[in-house]
């Protein structure tokens, strides 16, 4: 999901205006069934909440996995228990990968990686060095032109 960079009042325009798409299209929706429209406007509703941010951090244009097991029908993601910072939790790791036959292309690592941008940091040289081997490991194509030092200086207190 494209994140939304928006502050209250531009969210609640945002807002307004699906609301009203809504309301617009409500005989289309009423043929649909209020079991679809209301499981769409839930999914809608989650994906609002999570994928807002402040407008001060536009420049990142994120994009965000979101992910529900319940709603995993083909049970591709990876669950696996890690410990951050001392606390066991659960994680789904996202196997990266193409599934042609489906229509699904672009989701390996050689086409999702735009680059990498390394800093600040006490380390970078190090720091690049090591992305730009792993990334030969995944057969990622000239992995040395993908992997940048910002050049922001590290602050220390």
């Amino acid at each position: 999901s494209p994140v939304l960079y928006a502050d209250v009042p531009d969210f609640e325009r945002h807002f307004s205006s699906f609301v009203n798409q809504l309301l617009l299209n409500q005989g289309l929706l009423s043929e649909v069934g209020w079991p679809t429209v209301s499981k769409y406007l839930h999914w809608a509703m989650r994906n609002a909440v999570l994928s807002t941010k402040h407008p001060g951090f536009l420049e990142e244009r994120e994009w965000r996995v979101i992910y529900t097991p319940d709603y995993d029908l083909k049970k591709r993601m990876i669950p696996q228990i890690v410990t951050v910072e001392g606390v066991p939790q659960r994680i789904y790791k996202i196997p990266l990968q193409d599934y042609p036959d489906e229509g699904f292309i672009g989701a390996t690592i050689s086409d999702l990686l735009d680059r990498i941008i390394v800093g600040p940091t006490e380390y970078p040289w190090e720091l690049r060095q090591a992305f730009v081997e792993k990334l030969e490991e995944l057969r990622v194509a000239k992995p040395e032109d993908k992997v940048v030092i910002s050049g922001i200086p590290l602050r220390r207190s």
